[in-house]
């Protein structure tokens, strides 16, 4: 029997063409792989005052680390670890620009920028952060999880002060909190659940039931459904004795209150100049500060988009005629421009935009999640570097600027993760042997034959496979070109055999 396909044709051959040299920065990975080993799922960090990025890793899937980069090999290293082998002490981690939150063994603490070790911040309280909030004036407001209650807590820079406001809970457990310079509101953005918004204004140093704030500007509500704040600003979202819904706009700090537009489902505030920009699962709406009059510019944001805002563009992705495409929005004149061959793959949750020596990269998904440039030019997209096979196993890929350097991480087979950065190397796609392999029969019960010539290896190869409805791997032996699989339960799998350089692809059916 043939190969099927010989090195990925449709794909690996593009590759190849536009493919950038990308070099492993670490192996945090010890022994072998799992699931959740080196990155685990998700590539996730801070760039911290000193330049360097810190990120989470795990030697074994089970034990959490710290680590960090300044972009290349020599500058990246493990700063601290779980003490037990098996995990288990670090129940949060989060990233913040002060420092990295760790809550271990119900206490609180933070590594510090430049330091090498966590700190214990004995005025946090012990419970678990449900929401983490950094404001604009570098301060952060945290809801903590105190049995079935939130409780809302005030935290200066460093952590220095940290102050216990009141209990924050509406009904229901799918909450949704925002916050300002000015305060913070919250509620229950379940539509079948009961809905109680609160809301703390700063100035008043109180947490009431937001229908008793919208009183004070509109006796006639009935219902306050949602609230969100933004620096000084408040938009609400509330029912009148009419039954009408009404949309308003009000400065905390001046109190002018005005119209304001439909909207559902916050993605994110952004701020440009005078102006800030509210993005939501459907819309992009611009409001000026002065007078609060806005404007719908946009109204086909698909609901899982990144956005990136770069110099006086936005950029983010739209859902159109079930395609997804990335789309510029000039925030001067407001015109957009939606990029032509800019797809980033149906239904793909996890792009990411970022600007790297004045040049537009994002992330892509087909059979593989690619990293892409944009060339404004020739309006095309190149493919820059595959990272990694799309298998049905979740992996969250991201894409940070570290002193200089483009850092990303690449998943290597179907389990490792692993951080890269861009150039200084000498590992790239183009040195990537990949074929995928015939397979029969298909379905099968008991074996499957495969066309691969291991006689040649005397056994010197690794084999694993992947149950693509768990993301269970396990390893496997293949024999005279067979590969038992009578124990395997029913389902899909995809499996990977690796001989020196060569990686050979393939899948099957059990039944």
């Amino acid at each position: 029997m043939g190969k099927l396909f010989v090195i990925l044709a449709s794909f690996f051959f593009v590759s190849v063409l536009n493919a950038q040299v990308s070099t492993q920065l670490a192996t945090i990975t010890v022994g072998s792989p799992n699931n959740s080993a080196g990155l685990g799922i998700s590539f996730d960090g801070q760039v911290l005052s000193d330049g360097f990025l810190y990120f989470e890793g795990s030697p074994n899937g089970l034990k959490k680390s710290i680590w960090k980069t300044d972009g290349t090999k020599i500058g990246t290293k493990l700063v601290v670890e779980e003490a037990s082998t098996f995990g288990n002490d670090w129940e949060r981690i989060i990233f913040t620009k002060d420092g990295i939150l760790v809550f271990d063994k119900k206490v609180w603490k933070l590594l510090r920028s430049n330091q090498n070790s966590l700190v214990v911040l004995s005025n946090m309280p012990s419970a678990i952060i449900d929401y983490f909030m950094p404001i604009t004036n570098g301060e952060y407001f945290a809801t903590f999880r105190v049995g079935n209650d939130l409780v809302l807590y005030s935290i200066t820079q460093n952590f220095s002060n940290v102050q216990q406001i009141g209990s924050f809970n509406p009904s229901g457990n799918s909450i949704l909190t925002t916050s300002g310079t000015h305060g913070a509101v919250t509620y229950n953005n379940n539509v079948f659940g009961t809905n109680t918004p609160m809301i703390y204004l700063k100035s008043q140093n109180k947490i009431t039931t937001l229908i008793d704030f919208v009183k004070t500007i509109d006796p006639s509500v009935v219902e306050a459904k949602e609230g969100l704040m933004h620096d000084e600003f408040l938009i609400l979202n509330y029912a009148t004795s009419t039954n009408s819904f009404v949309r308003k706009i009000i400065n905390l700090a001046t109190m002018e209150i005005k119209d304001f537009q439909n909207f559902r489902n916050l993605l994110e505030f952004k701020n440009y100049g005078d102006y800030f920009i509210m993005i939501t699962k459907e819309d992009v709406i611009k409001i000026k500060k002065d007078d609060l009059s806005n404007q719908n510019l946009f109204s086909d944001v698909f609901a899982f988009t990144p956005t990136a805002l770069i110099k006086n563009k936005l950029y983010l992705i739209e859902y159109i005629n079930n395609k997804e495409s990335i789309v510029e929005i000039n925030l001067d004149d407001n015109k957009i421009n939606a990029l032509p061959n800019s797809e980033t793959g149906t239904n793909f949750y996890d792009s990411k935009f970022i600007s790297y020596k004045d040049e537009f990269y994002f992330l892509k998904e087909n059979s593989h999640q690619l990293l892409m440039k944009y060339d404004f030019n020739t309006q095309t997209a190149k493919t820059i570097d595959s990272l990694s096979l799309n298998t049905g196993a979740t992996v969250i890929h991201n894409l940070f600027s570290v002193k200089g350097n483009l850092v990303f991480s690449k998943r290597l087979g179907f389990l490792q993760h692993e951080p890269f950065v861009l150039g200084a190397g000498t590992t790239s796609t183009k040195d990537l042997n990949v074929e995928f392999l015939a397979v029969f029969p298909v379905p099968a019960q008991n074996e499957i034959n495969l066309d691969i010539p291991l006689e040649d290896y005397a056994g010197n190869y690794t084999c694993r496979i992947i149950n693509m409805s768990s993301n269970a791997s396990q390893s496997c032996l293949v024999s005279n070109n067979r590969l038992e699989i009578s124990h395997l339960s029913t389902g899909s799998y995809i499996g990977e055999v690796i001989v020196g350089s060569q990686n050979y692809f393939f899948k099957f059916v059990k039944i």
